[in-house]
């Protein structure tokens, strides 16, 4: 039986600094620069066409991607490759252990624009260099299992705590988009599992477990080039940190209470969690399936509104400015006491982007900004069944944490950093279901031509 063939190109930036940078992820005052390298930082393009519809995934490794960093990519490609925003799909690796890719994360007067100049250099770059190069495979998507991942979120009598939550959701489900040349000889592999990084590797340059992940499976199959992006993760981290440790994030807004695990340890889980998911993605080129079939490429991108609730108020703002918090939350504070002094209005919503690529009737991959958090991509997933779904967050540009309902209404460090993207409120509760409505809806009307509300 022939199956159909797409085109695909493949291509790779070192986007390493040679000079010294200030990581990002967990920043408190008291950071420094870094110019040791553990493990080389990378953009990398992966482009697949039917000859009439075109789709363009780059992956980065840093801990987020702006949305200035996100339209400078999609302007240059737009003129140069002739792509439109719905064909280019960004996703961050969301890894700790590279420089500050937004300034008002950084500590102030450490932001290194020649870094973020060089990350959007490299996905430009690679991208023009997979579309310029390609050869002809198949698809084919496989799942699989792991278990590396656990619920950060635990509820207590004094509030939410981020610690292990043995009994909370996380979502096992390892996707694996496989190309390949002829069967079990993969062009390209594409792997997507919701933990977060590692993390906390605060001396040296890291692409944490995915620069495993990539070597393992580089080192198992010629001539192929390892993908790996994050699925819902904002409510998920890897269980070994809380395993036999005594690790303790502490209080995430100031690190009062902070242990972090030995820098050694850290690196061995990081090895240890991209070798695994490795291994699944390498079990999984080896099942004897079948590729998919009636290939047929469109794609879609939505904005939406994500509402926000009221603005916090003067008041708190100004406590916040006497409380022992880090540089993030005074310039917050102080940009939002200065739109009060000056009556300006605040944002009600939050702009959102979503995007779907249809493979074919039977697949198809989301893209989802910021850390959305398990259970909304579990929903997800279910809810398009019997079509399945790849479910990538952290795509395009940064949206701070996507929370459920529930999470919104307990509380806690995720729906409570909406400081992080300078927003004057949290979320609404209604955000989750706002957000799975609209994709089913949209899928919905793709595949079957169904209006709904």
């Amino acid at each position: 039986m022939e199956h159909p063939q797409l085109e695909l190109g493949v291509a790779r930036e070192d986007i390493t600094p040679t000079n010294a940078g200030y990581l990002a992820g967990d920043v408190l005052n008291g950071e420094h620069a870094i110019s040791a390298i553990h493990k080389p930082l990378y953009a990398q393009s992966l482009f697949l066409t039917d000859g009439s519809t075109r789709f363009l995934l780059t992956t980065i490794d840093v801990c987020k991607v702006s949305e200035a960093m996100e339209n400078e990519v999609i302007s240059s490609l737009s003129c140069q490759l002739d792509l439109t925003p719905a064909q280019i799909m960004i996703a961050a690796s969301h890894t700790h252990s590279a420089p500050q890719t937004i300034d008002l994360d950084a500590v102030p007067g450490t932001f290194d624009q020649e870094f973020v100049a060089l990350a959007i250099n490299g996905m430009i770059t690679s991208a023009i260099s997979a579309v310029k190069s390609t050869e002809l495979v198949t698809l084919r998507y496989e799942t699989g299992r792991s278990h590396v991942g656990v619920n950060k979120r635990l509820l207590t009598p004094w509030g939410v705590m981020m610690s292990a939550n043995l009994s909370g959701s996380y979502d096992p489900e390892v996707g694996v988009l496989i190309a390949e040349r002829k069967p079990y000889t993969p062009a390209a592999i594409l792997c997507c599992y919701a933990s977060h990084p590692v993390g906390h590797l605060r001396s040296e340059i890291s692409s944490d477990l995915s620069g495993y992940f990539r070597d393992e499976i580089e080192n198992t199959f010629t001539d192929c080039m390892a993908f790996h992006v994050l699925g819902c993760a904002g409510d998920v981290a890897p269980r070994a940190r809380w395993a036999n440790t005594d690790y303790e994030i502490g209080n995430p807004h100031s690190g009062a209470g902070r242990r972090l695990l030995p820098e050694i340890q850290s690196k061995n889980f990081m090895s240890n969690i991209g070798k695994e998911l490795a291994s699944i993605a390498t079990s999984c080129v080896h099942r004897a399936s079948s590729p998919l079939a009636s290939i047929s490429l469109h794609t879609i991108k939505r904005n939406i509104p994500l509402p926000l609730q009221q603005p916090v108020s003067e008041d708190v703002l100004s406590s916040v400015l006497s409380l022992p918090f880090s540089y993030r939350h005074s310039g917050w504070a102080k940009r939002m006491l200065k739109k009060y002094e000056n009556r300006e209005e605040f944002e009600q919503h939050q702009s959102y982007s979503i995007q779907i690529w249809f493979i074919n009737s039977n697949f198809l991959i989301v893209g989802l900004e910021g850390e959305v958090f398990s259970d909304i991509g579990m929903r997800i997933k279910q809810s398009l069944l019997p079509t399945k779904s790849l479910v990538i967050g952290h795509a395009n540009s940064y949206k701070g944490y996507i929370p459920t309902k529930t999470a919104i209404q307990e509380g806690g460090y995720e729906p409570e950093s909406f400081y992080n993207c300078d927003l004057p409120a949290p979320y609404r509760p209604e955000i989750e279901n706002i957000l799975v409505d609209t994709i089913i809806d949209e899928v919905r009307k793709q595949l079957y031509g169904l209006e709904t509300n």
